[in-house]
Parts: C-alpha cells; structure tokens; sequence
C-alpha cells in the first residue's frame, strides 16, 4: 500500500550523527499525538546511552548581539546531564543572557506538553505515554508563591503545537492546538480559567512558539523559523520574515512591553540560546548562548518595575446593580513605592476598561478612587489601573468581572434513583453563575429531560426533585436525566445523572448516540483477529471507534445487545459512521445475526463498503425477519492494515411497522439558493406499493417533518405521483433534515430522511489534482476537479466558487494563484536552469461562506532531468541530488552516517552511507532518485553497493528490489530482486549490486530500490551510479567457502565471475589466494555479456596453518576496463582442529651446541564420559579466553558500561563474555548481591550494547561426548528493571555460530540465581551459551554441568616434531625428546594416534632467552600460558605490538588463558617469545 503524500523536500533531522536530508517523503501523519513527550533521564546503574548527533545550526557562525538588561522567567524541562544529575532539574528559574540561572520555586514542575500563563496563574501541561495511548493532566500553579492550586485530567484537544498566548484584552489565549481527533491541528482560542476551547481555523503551519505585543498583536513562529502575524478572529497569516533559526524542539517566545522586543529561548536539541526578535521585521540577534543547553516552556518577561515609582492600587472592586450595565468601580491608591518607601504627594492614576481608556486623575496616595463606567453589551469585562509620579508609572493592578444577567451554573449532584418503577431524580439548587454574574434566581426554574431522546419529564419546576413514571423496565435502555436551570430566560448547562441499565433486551425502538463509556458497554467487541486491537469508546468524539493494524487486516466486531424482533413487521436499522478523513479510506461491512459473535453474522445488511469521509454517513437499511426472537446486528471493521481510524456515531432501531403500510417515498429532491434565499424546493414521488411490494390501493396522508417539525401533511395523497413544495426555513446558512412518512390504514410506513444545505456552504474538496510538467522544464500544469459536495457532504454547486493554489513547502502552504475560475492553472513552477526539485501542489475551493480543505496532486520531480554518468556517495553526509521516498509498511528511519556500530565504515571510504533502520519486522520503504535521461544512453546500468550485515547472529533475509519508474514515480517495475544473504556473498563487508537499464534507452525514468526488512532492523547503502557499462568488465562477484576447515580433509573454495561489460570475455584467469599469498588458478571460460560462471579448487589445510585462515579471489584481464571490482571481499575459514589430548610442558633449551627439546607425553582420559560442572573459578579475572572454551562476538557492536564503576572490561569495546570476578579489589566494587556468583566468586558474563539493540554473544564449550545428555546452566539477570534473555544450542562440533541448532530459548529470566537445563540429542559435540537480551544490562551463567568427551580408546603411537612448516621425523617419535641444532626456530609437536594428528603445541628459542631460566621458571603452552616457578618474580604477558595482556607477581604455578597468537612472556630475567595455537 503506498500512503498519500502529506511532507516534500523537508529538512527531516535523522539520527545516527543525524544531518539534514532534503528529499521527498510519502508519509501519513497519524499519530494519536504528534508531539513525543521528552523523557527525563533517570541515572539506574547503566551508563546512559550518548546522546544521537544532531546537525549544526542552520546559519552558522550565530548573530552575537549585546546582552540585553531584561530579566527572564520561564519552566526548564531539560538540561545537560552530568554524573551529579541534571544542571538544571525541571523548575521555575530566573535567568538572564549571559546564562545565570535561579531557582525560584515550583521544583518538579515539568511542563513537557506546554504551558500557559494566565494573569498570576501558571498551566502547566504534562504528557505521559501510558500502555500505548498519552494521557495529559493540566496542573494549575500560583505565580506568586508557585503553589499547586489544582491538577485537572484532559483531553488531547487542550494539547497545543507550542506555548500558547495569552490576551488580557480578551482574556483567551491563543495557539494551535490538536483537532479532536488527535490528527492535525487548529488555530483555537482558549479560556483557560473555564477549559473552553473553541475552533477558529485549521493550522496550515507548524508553530514552534508565539507571542502577544502590547497592542494585542499575535504573532507566531513556525517550525522552519519564518515570523508570521496571526488574524485572532480568523487564524490568517501574514508573513513577517525569515528568523534564521528554525527547529522542531519545543521553544517558547514572550514579548517584552519595556523594549519592545520579543524573545525566544529557543531548544536544537544540541544548544539552546535566547534570542531578541523584532517583531516588525523578523531580524533576529542571538543575545544569549545557554552553555547547560537548556529547555524552557513558558518564557515570561520579570516586571522588576521602577521602584521609586508607586505600587500597584490595591482595593478593587466593582458595584454594578442586578445586571446592569452601568455602575461604579472602586480602587485605592498606593501609599508607598514599588521599593517600599512612602509615597508624597499627589500621584497620577488611569483605569482603562477591556484595554480602553475609562478614567484618569490626580489624588492622594491612599486615597479610593471611584470611577463610574457604562459597558455597551454584557460579557466577562477587565478592569486595570495604575498610577504614576515623577519616576514614571508603576504595576498595574486587575480586575475581571462579568457584567450584565450571566448564565445560571448547571445544576449539581444530579441524582437518578431507581425504585423498580419510577425514577426520583433530585439535585442541589442553583445558587451560582457561571462567570460569578448576576442571576436573578427569584425566576429560577427547573426543566428535567430523560435520554436517550431526551424527553423532557418535567418543566419549570420550582423544587429540586422530579418523578418520571414512563419506563418500561423490560425494554434495554441506558437512561440518564439531564436538569436544566433557566432564569430570566437564559438556561444552563445540564447537570447529568449517572447512567442506569435496565432490560435484558431492545424493543424498538432504539437509539444509542455512545455518548458515554456506559452507552458503549452496552455492545459486545469480538477481536477475531487477536492483536489486542479491538473497538473501544473514544471520549473526545463520543462514539466507538477502532484503529489500525501495522501487521494485521481489521477483523473486529462492534455487536448489539439482543433485539427483540417480531416475524411479520419490519424495522428500519440506522447506523451512522465516519473516518477520519477522505484521504483515509476505510472499509467495514454490516451483518446480522443470532449470537453476539463475528462468526455467527449470516445475513449481511451492508455489504463491504469504503467508508471516506469524516462527516457521518448514513446507512439505511430495512430488517425483515421470517421468525420472531432475539437478534444481534455488527458492524464489522476490514479495513487492509495501516490505514486510521473507523468511528461510529450512533446505531437506532425504529418501531415496528406493518408488511401492509407504505414503503417510502422516491426521488427527494432538494433545490436551494446561494443568494441568502431561506427557501428549500422540495419534490418526491409517492409510494406506489406497500413495504412487501403489493400495490397500495391508497394514501391517507404523507406527513414532511423538518428537523421533527410538521411542513407539510398532503391528504388523500396520489399513489405513485410527484408531489412537490417550498418550505421557507428559518435561517439560511444551515444544514436540515426533512424526514417523509406516507400513511393508510395499517400505519406509518418507511421514513425517508434526506439532508440538505440552505444556503451557500463552504465548498468540500476538489478532486483528482494532477500535476504535469509541460515541454519546457520548469513549467507544469495543474489541473483539478471542482468540489461535487460542500465541506458537510450536501451537494454543492461549483458555480459559486473560485480556486486557490498553493504550492506545498516544508510543512506549509504558500500560495501561487487565486481567484481562479478555471479548473486548471499553467506557470513556471522553477526558474530557468534551476535544479531538478520534487514539487507538489494542493488546491482549495473557496466560495462566500469561506474556504474548503485543501487537495494535493502526486509529488513528481520538476526542472532538468539528470544526464548520465550520475553519481551519489553520501560524501561527508550530503548529497548531490534530490530522492524521494514510498512508506509502503511502517516508517522505517532514513538517515546518512558516517560510520556504524560493529565497525561498518562507507563502501568508499568519503564519509557517508546511506542508513534505513525499520522497527518492525516486514516493513517496507522505498528510497528513489529524481529524473534521470537516458536518451543518449546505448548500455546503462545501474549499479550501488550493499553491506551484508549478518552482526545479529542470524543469516540476512532482508530483501532489496531495484525497480523502474517511467511515469515519474507514480508505479514502479521490478528490474532485479535480491536477497542479502543469498545475493550479496561476502558477510559483514559491501557488495557490489548491478542492474541492467538498457530496456530504457531513450527514456526519462526514476529508478528506486525497495527494502523489507525481514531479519535485520537495518539496511546499508553507498555508492549508486547510473552510467555507461564499459565493453570489457569482469567481476569477481563473490567466494565461497566451508566456514570450517578440518586439518588434512580436502575442501571446495568456489568463485563466481560476471560479466559485467557489454561485450563477451576471454582470455582471462581466476585466481584464489590464502592469507594474501596465491595458491591456485583457472583460465576462464569464455563468457558473454551478463553471463556468469563458477570455478572450483581444491583446497587441503595441515595441522600447522594458522587456526583463522583469510581468502579472496581475482579476475586478471588485460582487457579489463574497471580493475575496481577484480577482487573478492575477503572471507575466513576457521580450523576444527580434533579435541585428542595434546603434548604437556613443551620446552626447550640450548644444551652443547644445541636445541634439545622436552615434552611430557598426553594425559590421556580414560574413563568412561561422566557429567562435569565447570565452576569457571580457574579462570584469570576478567579475561576473555578461557580454556577450551571458545568466546564469539557476534554483534560486535560497542558494549555499555555501569555508571559509576571502572574495571578491566573497557566501556564502548567489542566484547563477547569475560570472566567476571566479585573479588576485585578485594571484593568492594561488586559487593552488590545483583553482582554476586552461584558459587565461588567467578561466572560468565555479557554485557548490554550501548546502542540497546539486541546483544549476540557466544560461549561455545570444549567437545563432548557426543552421548544423548541433559546440559544445565545456572544463570540470572542483573536486576527485575533489566531482564535477559539466552539461548543454548548445540552443533555436530562445528564452531561456526551459523551450525548452531537452538535446543532452548529462556526470555526475560529472572534476576535470582535459577538454574536452566536443555536436552542435547546424540551425535552432539558442543553447546554454545547465546546471550540475546535486548536493551538489558549484564547476562550472568555459572556452574554449567555437561559430559565432556572421553579418550579411553584413544591409542598413541609416537610424535611430529616441525621446524617452522617443516617435518623433522619421517615417522612418528615413540620418545619425548628430539635435538636439533642450535639456533633460533619455532618448533612445535604433535602426538600422533592411531585415529589421527592432535593440535601442536609450540615454542620458539630466540637471542634473548630460552624457555628455562633463572632458576626453576619453566615457560610452555597448554590451551593457556603455563608458568612453573614464577612465585614472587614480577611476571608480564604483551603482544608483539606492545599490548599488555597480563601484568602482575608470579606464584609458583599460573595458568594465563589468552587468545591464539604470538606473545611475548617475561617471568624475572626470564624473556621467551611463545606463540598460543
């Protein structure tokens, strides 16, 4: 599925050292809340993970301007982390430019949705992320003292872009906040003091932060950093300029009265800075550098005030009769100066009312002051005074009150009893106003309305209490009263009673609008598909609603409780829907059934049906049933995974109505005017037959009700004729609903609903908006269709409109034409020789009542196309052309980097790759280039390079497409498919990927490559080109090998070689070559263009080759036009040497003229195989080899580390296990009991990655049996926070992790010491311990117990002896000594057995030393560096380059386990070089 275009050519922040990539995006925008909360970082024993890179500022170096005088408050949410916490935790602070920060209360307080501030109030918004949905709560705050005043749950339409502003002339606030569905947003006003939202226009920008100036001004600034004026009354704006400094952090402005200024503190993620905006022309001055990279919600200016001017009059009050108009404010002076020192004098004073001038003098201080003021029309009114001196004047001082008759509070504590016959519903008396105005409560009456229906049971009563009689206890209802008091004709609210359910089952009629979560407990929800999605009430819409699947096709029920239907009547079934939007389609279906289950709805009643609209749809349908009894109808959602929302408004059920009365009328037709015409023409034919089809003999009357009121009753109607009037309506500008019901002797029959708009409304959507480019680059048409329906869904007529065009730019519409008539517009979309930019359009339909929603076109790339040779290497992180992108399943991360974890350096070494990182198994992206020409082509070819990352342990399946576009992106066709693991043979390296474009000659296409991700989370890239394919070129495509080798058995190496070129090859050579040296080669074959051929060599390995063996191949071709790819990436092979007992204490010494060597014979196990468990407590402390025991990394991605603690496994290194040791310095760094062993002091342990992907680390164990056993492993988590997950396998005695079979898989075990065992079958000859825990901490196993392998048949019959590579005996040595002479050589024995060679152990003797010395030191190796006699001598193990492996004092016997290689061993005055195989 490929999801509507909704961003193009953005600056999209990506991670992973993340840069700004321009390219064109089809992505859906539907999260339930756009903007991800910012979590705190909580310090729990791990090291956190680095912060992800972020791109440098924009305009760079930033504009310094001098520190202004101002003072700023605001709430710091996030601030730079150190090892003592956070520099700033969330709080109120003072600060200023140069970065001085105090705390001045309110600690904790964490505003991270936004914050509002109102008068001395404080709103502080905070969002949660609670089992998969956010949930807000709006915490109000004294500015004064900070104190928490009230904590108020709330919904997602209170959550704004940003801080939202506050007017004190109108006493809202205003920004944009979230629509109730929680998909886009609207410019709103708010009066925070009630929690009234209301709706003025949708947001067509991002905001990031706005502001409001002294004149009432709002301004706002957007996502992409432009200042903009907003109309408050109608969310217009107007373009101000270009701040510099976009960014899509959350960031807060305030204007400051003083100077005149704006300010932002403004958040990048990697720096935060205040900066001073003038609001006239957008100019902006960075005048501060916060250096703690601060966070801050709610920026306010600090009114320090003149302080010898006066304080601020206190006393205010306002004495307005009943609800006159007209009456008296009253204030007092101050008596002292804002610094607290007596005032002399007379000051001055002036009152202004709703921000004008009311009033003005001279006085006494402390004297009152007394203002008669006249309001033209009622309404919440704010009074503010100062007063003034020499110094200038002082804070203002305020007064909000409502004048006039305000609305009586609604009704509270309403209370619906039921005594099994009636309901005594009661309440408290009203004795409030809503705006705390007056009320003239002698008046005040009650009216009480039972619903659903909301039939009214009791009017103007004077008590506080109302008996309601008419239920019928059997019928299933959800009742509920609503109470409503009226005074002086103004009603209230209604205060609503609890829900009560009585009944067992509906007799209609029925209605049920899901007004409450009871009114939805009535239904049953059938999850047929079992993914914990299913269908639920959603209170911001009041109705049921079910979402989407990223995995799974809808197949979710929303059943009724029973209905009693009776056999021989009909009913009408009502349900009304909507989506989410029309670009959203989703698909449902209606059936009906005997059982409230998906399986048992038999007879459909709608059938499958594309729901795309987010007004209410109606579907009618008429019900027949053959037999009385209880039935169930459900609305079933099928919507293909991925797509919104299905919501349903309302179901009803009519009344029974006879077979014999009529059935409805036919052909409504409703004509209205667009010129202020309240007039409705209205025409219908008559019912011709009765509901069952038999010919109606006559019509009593046909009864035209609009909105429930009777229009028009025509008597002795005709049967069959066409009956028409006009209904005058009472105000145009509407939506009504006329309902027709014909008449005779048997009762009403159908009803017929039909909904139309008198009026002129504001248009819906225009259709099918395409845009094409025409023959000169850079211009293109756009053409649409006009609006077929208004924005509700009545018809509407496109004469009455004109058209508007916008060109669609990072996340905002800019427009290009209006006023148009036409459906079309032609205009150059570039200017000459611009680059090629992909461009997408949207159209409105505007008509005089307003403007419609915006329809886009399809995103296409405008301007030049590219000519070949085309390059992209990702250098540096920037690219050279333009690309486009398809999320075709989920929303993988794009993004460039410089290098990975796991060592994953650019294919070409520049600097930069391209990343696409999926979180979800299966899904999909598409990634596509611009224009390309390839009419000048004869042999093009595209060609990029892929990295087959296998660091997870498993065998890459992630699949990529190369695919073909020749109608600019809109459909793609496949050109070649692979499989990274099948196609892309050298692992963990980049693979060179080829296609053949020279099916497009002489076209302009787009060529895309299509990822899902089946077995890796990631998808590497580099190097794409589209060029000429050279005549001559041969590719040594891939190697192939046993991944382990055994000593002295013949193994395949294959290569594969391509032709790549345009012409056939010969006369060409394969050669193999090991550890860089050639040892085989083939003449070629002669192959043709795009042939392929593989050649095989056999290949022997003896005892002696290095137990890691590196291989590659090449081509040699004189003829060869790109040398580049003759080369095979390197594979490895890994020896299997047998497990037969080897030589003991090998050692050799110069002795009269000569090298003697000295060895023990084998010591050779005889017993019969018995279980042993390995304790790990003879391994050297945090040491990575151990015995024959072998450590894979597997991710070999950088490990994490523990906060606050340092020991020998380095923080960020690549590691598999260790020996872990709880007596480190003596036992106080892991003292923890999370820390401590099952037994002794020592286990294995594996650390988290720090990047919390999923960890693949490898013990592999010595041989076994080979015996059916059971192998037990005693293993824990480090705590219950961080949970582990491992895996034991087994293999056939193969080492390669790839042979590995899982025997059991243990998730999330526990953090106690639990013992976990696994079953190997026979023929089994190691296990492997696989620590795969993801974004845990440190997987800890000890005490393993399993059957190591037995030698009792194993029969000796001499020794080798090899001088380097060479064999000094002809047969095998039946004594433990040989001489050789003097000299320095590497030597290494053998024991030679009736079933085979062993493993060799070795020694070298060089000018500095022998193997025994200085005293009694013996120095050998026997699967470890074996010390004799070293006690009390200082002892030290480094690699030839210097790499310290161990460094410590001797004791008499030590056992060094360390990796295969050459070492260099000093014990004393003792230096040998001692090579470890």
């Amino acid at each position: 599925m490929k999801k509507n275009l909704t961003i193009l050519s953005s600056c999209i922040l990506t991670a992973a050292t993340a840069v700004a990539v321009p390219y064109a995006v089809n992505e859906k925008h539907r999260a339930e809340i756009p903007k991800a909360p910012r979590i705190m970082r909580h310090t729990d024993g791990r090291i956190p993970a680095r912060a992800v890179g972020m791109p440098s500022p924009l305009r760079t170096p930033v504009r310094a301007g001098a520190a202004p005088s101002v003072k700023l408050m605001g709430n710091v949410i996030y601030s730079t982390y150190t090892d003592e916490g956070y520099i700033h935790p969330p709080g109120i602070y003072s600060f200023d430019a140069a970065g001085n920060f105090e705390l001045v209360g309110g600690e904790g307080i964490y505003s991270n949705a936004h914050a509002a501030i109102v008068e001395d109030r404080f709103y502080s918004l905070t969002q949660e992320y609670v089992n998969g949905a956010y949930t807000f709560t709006l915490n109000v705050y004294s500015t004064k003292d900070w104190s928490l005043l009230e904590s108020t749950p709330v919904t997602h339409s209170l959550n704004p872009q940003t801080n939202p502003s506050y007017d004190p002339a109108t006493g809202l606030s205003y920004g944009s906040y979230l629509d109730e569905y929680g998909v886009s947003f609207e410019f709103c006003s708010v009066d925070y003091a009630t929690l009234t939202r209301t709706a003025i226009a949708p947001t067509t920008k991002h905001w990031i932060s706005s502001f409001i100036d002294s004149d009432g001004n709002l301004y706002m600034i957007g996502q992409d950093g432009t200042l903009n004026q907003v109309n408050k009354q109608t969310g217009e704006l107007t373009y101000i300029g270009d701040t510099g400094y976009p960014t899509n952090y959350g960031s807060s402005a305030t204007y400051d009265p003083v100077s005149g200024k704006a300010y932002g503190a403004a958040f990048f993620g990697y720096a935060s800075y205040l900066m001073e905006i003038d609001p006239a022309t957008a100019e902006t001055t960075v005048v501060g550098d916060f250096t703690s990279c601060d966070e801050i919600m709610g920026l306010m200016v600090v009114d320090e005030g003149n302080p010898e001017a006066p304080a601020a009059p206190g006393g205010f009050t306002a004495d307005f009769t009943g609800g006159s108009l007209e009456g008296e404010v009253r204030f007092t002076l101050p008596s002292v100066t804002s610094a607290g020192d007596p005032l002399s004098g007379d000051i001055t004073w002036t009152m202004e009312m709703n921000g004008n001038p009311a009033g003005n003098g001279t006085a006494a201080p402390g004297s009152e002051v007394a203002v008669h003021v006249s309001a033209t029309e009622p309404g919440m009114t704010r009074f503010t005074a100062k007063a003034g001196n020499a110094s200038g004047e002082g804070p203002e001082a305020s007064l909000r009150v409502f004048l006039g008759t305000d609305t009586p509070s609604a009704p509270a504590n309403v209370s619906a009893a039921w005594d099994g016959s009636v309901f005594t519903v009661t309440w408290e008396p009203v004795t409030s106003s809503v705006n705390n105005g007056y009320v003239d409560y002698s008046t005040l009456r009650y009216d009480v309305y039972r619903c659903p229906g909301r039939v009214k049971v009791g009017e103007s009563l004077d008590a506080t209490e109302c008996v309601d009689t008419g239920i019928d206890p059997l019928a299933l209802n959800l009742y509920y009263y609503e109470v409503v008091a009226v005074a002086g004709g103004i009603a209230s609210d209604p205060g609503v009673s609890g829900k009560t359910i009585l009944g067992e089952r509906i007799y209609p009629p029925f209605y049920n609008d899901f007004s409450s979560q009871e009114a939805f407990d009535l239904m049953t929800t059938d999850d047929c598909n079992d993914d914990g999605i299913t269908w639920i009430w959603d209170e911001d819409t009041n109705a049921a609603r079910i979402k989407f699947s990223s995995g799974l096709k809808m197949d979710d029920w929303l059943i009724t409780p029973p209905i009693r239907l009776e056999a021989g009547n009909v009913y009408i079934y009502r349900a009304g829907l909507h989506s989410v939007r029309d670009e959203y389609p989703e698909d449902f279906e209606i059936k009906m059934g005997d059982m409230p289950k998906g399986e048992a709805m038999t007879t459909v009643l709608v059938e499958p049906t594309v729901l795309a609209s987010q007004n209410t749809v109606f579907y009618d349908r008429t019900i027949q049933v053959e037999q009385t009894g209880d039935y169930y109808i459900g609305i079933h959602g099928i919507t293909d995974p991925d797509k919104f929302y299905i919501y349903v408004d309302e179901f009803s059920i009519s009344a029974a109505v006879s077979t014999a009365a009529p059935e409805g009328v036919a052909d409504v037709r409703i004509k209205t005017y667009g010129d202020g015409r309240k007039d409705a023409d209205i025409s219908f034919r008559a019912p011709a037959n009765d509901i069952q089809g038999s010919p109606l003999q006559q019509i009593d009357r046909i009864e035209v009700r609009r909105e429930g009121e009777l229009v028009k009753t025509f008597e002795n109607a005709p049967v069959g004729e066409t009956l028409s009037f006009t209904d005058n309506v009472p105000e145009a500008s509407k939506a009504y609903t006329w309902s027709f019901v014909a008449y005779n002797s048997h009762g009403a029959g159908t009803v017929v609903d039909t909904q139309a708009y008198v009026g002129i409304n504001i248009p819906g959507k225009c259709g099918n908006v395409s845009i094409v480019e025409t023959d000169d680059p850079g211009v293109v048409t756009v053409s649409w269709e006009a609006p077929a329906t208004d924005v509700e869904g009545y018809p509407f007529d496109p004469e009455k409109c004109t058209y508007t065009l916008f060109k669609y730019d990072g996340g905002q519409l800019l427009p290009v034409a209006d006023g148009l008539e036409d459906l079309s517009h032609t205009f150059r979309a570039l200017p000459e020789n611009a680059s090629q930019a992909f461009m997408i359009y949207a159209v409105k339909a505007i008509s005089a009542k307003g403007e419609g929603r915006e329809s886009y076109s399809d995103e296409i790339p405008v301007g030049p196309a590219y000519t070949i040779p085309w390059a992209e290497s990702f250098k540096d992180l920037t690219l050279s052309h333009i690309f486009g992108v398809n999320y075709l399943q989920g929303m993988p991360n794009i993004m460039l980097t410089p290098a990975e974890a796991g060592g994953i350096n650019p294919q070409d070494n520049d600097g930069g790759f391209l990343m696409m990182e999926a979180t979800n198994t299966a899904d999909c992206v598409r990634m596509f280039t611009g224009k390309i020409d390839l009419s000048q082509a004869s042999a093009p070819q595209f060609v990029c390079h892929v990295y087959n990352d296998n660091s997870n342990g498993k065998y890459n399946q992630n699949e990529i497409s190369i695919q073909v576009s020749t109608d600019l992106g809109r459909t793609f066709r496949e050109l070649h498919h692979l499989v990274i693991g099948e196609d892309c043979a050298a692992e963990g390296a980049w693979n060179r990927v080829a296609a053949d474009l020279s099916a497009y000659r002489g076209q302009e296409i787009i060529v895309g490559w299509q990822c899902t991700f089946m077995t890796h989370t990631t998808v590497f890239m580099d190097a794409f080109s589209i060029a000429e394919k050279p005549d001559c070129d041969l590719e040594a495509s891939e190697i192939r090998m046993p991944a382990n080798i055994v000593p002295g058995r013949e193994f395949e190496v294959n290569v594969k070689v391509s032709n790549v070129g345009a012409k056939k090859a010969e006369g060409y050579t394969v050669s193999i070559f090991s550890q860089g040296v050639k040892v085989a080669s083939a003449e070629g074959k002669p192959l043709e263009a795009m042939g392929v051929e593989t050649y095989s060599f056999g290949q022997t390995l003896d005892i002696l080759s290095d137990e890691t063996t590196s291989w590659y191949a090449s081509v040699e071709w004189e003829s060869d036009a790109n040398p580049d790819n003759n080369t095979t990436p390197e594979t490895e092979g890994t020896m299997s040497y047998p497990s037969w007992p080897t030589v003991e204490g090998l050692s050799c010494e110069s002795r009269d003229g000569s090298n003697v060597l000295t060895w023990s014979e084998p010591v050779i196990n005889r017993e019969d195989p018995k279980p042993f468990t390995e304790t790990f407590e003879d391994g050297e402390s945090f040491a990575t080899t151990f015995g024959a025991w072998t450590f894979h990394d597997g991710d070999k991605a950088p490990i994490g580390g523990i906060e606050g603690i340092e020991f020998p496994i380095p923080y960020l290194s690549s590691q598999s296990f260790w020996i872990h040791d709880t007596s480190y310095l003596d036992g106080s760094v892991f003292s923890s009991d999370s820390f401590k062993a099952h037994s002794g002091t020592k286990y294995l342990a594996s650390m988290f990655r720090q990047d919390d992907k999923t960890v693949d680390d490898w013990a592999i164990s010595p041989v076994l049996s080979g015996e059916g056993q059971t192998v037990s492993v005693w293993a824990k988590s480090y705590d219950a926070k961080y949970k582990e997950s491992f895996e034991i396998l087994y293999s056939d005695g193969s080492l390669d992790p790839a042979s590995f079979v899982v025997a059991e898989r243990f998730e999330q075990i526990s953090e106690e010491w639990t013992e976990y065992k696994a079953e190997l079958p026979a023929g089994a000859m190691r296990f492997a311990i696989r620590s795969v825990g993801t974004g845990a901490f440190m997987f800890m196993a000890d005490d393993v117990t399993y059957t190591p392998e037995s030698h009792k048949d194993l029969q000796l019959l001499g020794y080798n002896v090899y001088k380097g590579k060479v064999r000094l005996n002809e047969a095998p040595i039946a004594v433990t000594t040989y001489s050789d002479e003097a000299g320095s050589a590497v030597y290494h024995v053998s024991a030679v057995y009736a079933q085979g060679e062993s493993r060799a152990l070795s020694t070298e003797v060089t000018g500095v030393g022998m193997t025994k010395a200085d005293g009694d030191v013996r120095i050998s190796f026997r699967d470890a560096i074996i010390l004799e006699g070293a006690s009390g001598k200082q002892v030290a193990i480094c690699t030839p380059d210097g790499h310290t492996v161990f460094n410590g004092i001797g004791r008499d016997l030590m056992r060094i386990p360390v990796a295969p290689g050459v070492y260099i061993v000093r014990a004393g005055n003792t230096c040998v070089k001692i090579m470890a195989m």
